[in-house]
């Protein structure tokens, strides 16, 4: 029989950035992403960044949650030039002429 062991995990900080994010897109997903990360890393001090409208947002559905630090930051810019547009198919439209 092998002697049982215990492992001391060591708590450690999780970033969690969303540069893309306004004032209300990601919502739902960043409070429910927040809220996994808690249940999984109960221990490790989180910290969130994301636009300032978005943080302002935020901050109230996961103030329940202990130790995340809830930051603003500039959102994230490209220059027009470098902007993927991806055409979307018309709704309902099938193939032939």
């Amino acid at each position: 029989m092998l002697p049982s062991s215990r492992v001391a995990v060591q708590p450690s900080e999780i970033a969690v950035f969303d540069f893309l994010s306004d004032e209300h897109v990601h919502l739902p997903f960043n409070e429910g992403y927040l809220r996994i990360l808690r249940a999984a890393y109960p221990h490790d001090r989180m910290w969130f960044r994301g636009t300032k409208g978005h943080v302002e947002r935020l901050a109230p559905r996961v103030a329940d949650l202990a130790d995340i630090a809830l930051q603003s930051c500039k959102p994230f810019e490209t220059p027009l030039a470098c902007r993927t547009i991806i055409p979307l198919p018309a709704a309902g439209r099938r193939g032939g002429a």
